[in-house]
């Protein structure tokens, strides 16, 4: 549902266990009504990113930061974690690295709770940790359809349930 608040801005509420109102979707409903040529600002604002180890969830950890967001990632790539990390410290940006599998919901709360207490309390989430196993139907194990579903599906909603 999109609703104007009272400063005229658009948000997006969901209607998913009772009235939820998350900032990610806020952020994505900014990018769509905000005037052409201003930029967007995330000051004050701590988003917290699963799979920024690399790739996509890299170039938005990156981009928030630019925008004034600290950063809060969560992976199971260590290494690619820590270089994001890194590169975000180098430009300034505040942010910390938790270890985490977001298959694991106890996991995701400590994550989360570790990144609340390193950069304050978490006001965006991007749930962008992702599997896929190519194939076919014909082709495709029973354990990688089910670590694709544990993954894309149920680490998904484990996230967004710990945040909210």
């Amino acid at each position: 549902m999109t609703q104007l608040d009272a400063a005229g801005a658009a948000s997006i509420s969901l209607y998913n266990y009772g009235h939820m109102r998350l900032k990610s979707l806020d952020w994505i409903a900014a990018a769509l009504t905000r005037p052409k040529g201003q930029p967007m600002r995330h000051d004050n604002t701590v988003a917290i990113i699963t799979g920024a180890g690399q790739g996509i969830g890299r170039a938005i950890a990156m981009q928030l930061a630019r925008e004034g967001a600290a950063v809060g990632i969560v992976d199971i790539d260590e290494a690619g974690g820590r270089d994001t990390v890194e590169r975000l410290n180098d430009t300034g940006a505040p942010a910390h690295f938790h270890y985490g599998d977001i298959t694991d919901f106890a996991a995701v709360e400590s994550a989360f709770a570790e990144i609340a207490a390193a950069l304050g309390p978490v006001t965006l989430l991007v749930n962008n940790a992702a599997f896929t196993e190519a194939g076919s139907l014909e082709t495709i194990s029973l354990d990688g359809w089910h670590r694709e579903i544990n993954i894309n599906l149920n680490g998904t909603y484990h996230c967004t349930r710990a945040i909210v």
